[in-house]
């Protein structure tokens, strides 16, 4: 009876079959809130049918068949224990033998259901073996092994948070073998997993953390080098710009990965071959937009220029790196500390952009921190912005061209009638005169608004967002 709900089809007339076409299952009508009984209930009260109608040898198989068929994703071996009244026979057994089904499986709910599996385990040699066996399939067995080591010490109050920058000592309740162990652990991870998979990334941060306990500052700038490799983000790149103590030595590396990275992509999307499947591991792209910011941070002004900023029509541009360009070097040519109107929506644009978080950036060096996103993002842009050597030269060329740029932007969002954009074009004209006047412009900002505002006299919605970034009445 279980087996023949699981693959239940119900046939729809009218509309509905005119439109798809397709039967319905028990799933599909419990989505829809069309069937009377408590469906997550009966599936489990079918599953645990299944495991105890079966032989132990054919108990995976078929337990994960009917998971399967009746479409329940968030069901678990958990929710088989607590349905019957007693303990389940055999399960000990069962359980070695559902491990081993589930690792052979490469798609569907298998990693999950594996994930849930090891938790079961007592022996933790033995979570450790069924990492290494199963990595090719279900790589997160490794970073699963990794986060709950790494809780249990937070937990257990192990390790001191220190400053931005430094290292978390090892606290008394540490064992210092034992964090040795998962550093190991971690570092073998990294070797076993493909280089292009954005699970490394996570694996890597979670071995610094490791590193962090044991102030092996060889083994965290690795750690941090190897999470830019398997997911390059603007997010790991200023981890390792920043936090490193020698960045001339990971200079060429990283050069080498975005180049290699950026190029493989390209590759990828021309030919149409980069697919988000969700059966398979989620590997590290890099796009044009993304490639431009990391040219920008690795200050190859003029390559940013020619790629991301070489857009001919004034309007298209939210999908361009055009509109995100601006705004970090809008950033860099500012002299001040604390931004401005105009500016500080110049600083969002960019940490939207790059999807910046603050706990994202702080993973891996066992540093606490409530910084919000972009008031971190603005003290990281100006730590960076300190070993920046800008040219007077450099500085009027690109003061010029932002101008221009502006003027181009703002003349086709108004000859278009484009409301929704008036006060994207009114911070970039309150951006520019921040910049102005902190250069020594006397007055810089009130004249740029005013001179946009006299040019567009007609335009009240466009003088509102004009006068919300400081321009007066």
């Amino acid at each position: 009876m279980a087996e023949m709900l699981s693959v239940l089809e119900v046939e729809v007339n009218g509309d509905y079959n005119d439109f798809d076409g397709t039967p319905l299952y028990l799933h599909n009508l419990a989505e829809k809130r069309l069937l009377s009984c408590d469906f997550e209930r009966m599936v489990r009260e079918c599953l645990y049918l299944t495991y105890m109608g079966n032989e132990l040898a054919d108990r995976p198989d078929e337990i994960y068949r009917m998971m399967e068929n009746f479409g329940c994703h968030d069901t678990s071996l958990e929710h088989i224990l607590q349905t019957g009244n007693e303990e389940l026979p055999q399960f000990d057994e069962f359980l070695a033998r559902w491990i081993r089904y589930l690792g052979e499986q490469k798609f569907g709910d298998a990693g999950r259901l594996l994930c849930e599996a090891q938790t079961m385990l007592q022996d933790e040699d033995a979570q450790i073996e069924n990492a290494r066996k199963y990595v090719a399939n279900h790589p997160s067995l490794y970073k699963q092994l990794l986060e709950m080591k790494l809780d249990f010490d937070e937990a257990a109050g192990g390790g001191e948070t220190l400053n931005s920058g430094e290292v978390a000592r090892v606290g008394e309740t540490l064992d210092f073998s034992e964090n040795e162990k998962m550093l190991a652990i971690g570092m073998e991870a990294l070797d076993k997993i493909p280089r292009s998979y954005v699970i490394r990334s996570e694996i890597a941060l979670l071995a610094a953390g490791f590193a962090c306990k044991l102030q092996n500052k060889t083994a965290l700038e690795i750690c941090w080098l190897e999470a830019f490799r398997s997911d390059s983000t603007v997010t790991n790149y200023l981890r390792i710009r920043l936090r490193v103590e020698n960045w001339t030595k990971y200079k060429d590396a990283v050069e080498a990965i975005y180049e290699q990275t950026y190029k493989k992509t390209e590759e990828k999307r021309k030919h149409g071959n980069i697919a988000h499947d969700l059966g398979k591991q989620r590997e590290n792209h890099l796009y044009k937009n993304e490639y431009c910011f990391l040219l920008f941070l690795e200050e190859q002004f003029d390559k940013v220029f020619q790629i991301g900023m070489n857009e001919e029509d004034s309007l298209g541009w939210s999908s361009t790196f055009m509109k995100q360009g601006l705004a970090p070097f809008l950033l860099l040519l500012y002299n001040g500390e604390d931004l401005p109107a105009g500016l500080g929506a110049m600083l969002s644009m960019v940490s939207f952009a790059c999807g910046f978080k603050a706990d994202e950036y702080l993973k891996g060096t066992n540093v606490e921190d409530e910084t919000n996103d972009k008031d971190m993002l603005w003290k990281l842009f100006c730590q960076w912005k300190r070993d920046v050597q800008v040219s007077d030269k450099q500085r009027e060329a690109w003061l010029n061209k932002i101008e221009k740029w502006i003027a181009f932007r703002v003349e086709g969002i108004m000859n278009g009638n484009h409301r929704n954009y008036y006060g994207e074009c009114a911070s970039y004209i309150a951006a520019f005169g921040e910049v102005q006047e902190s250069t020594g412009v006397l007055w810089g900002k009130a004249r740029f608004m005013e001179k946009y505002k006299n040019e567009y006299s007609r335009r009240r919605a466009f003088h509102q967002e004009l006068r919300k970034y400081g321009m007066g009445k």
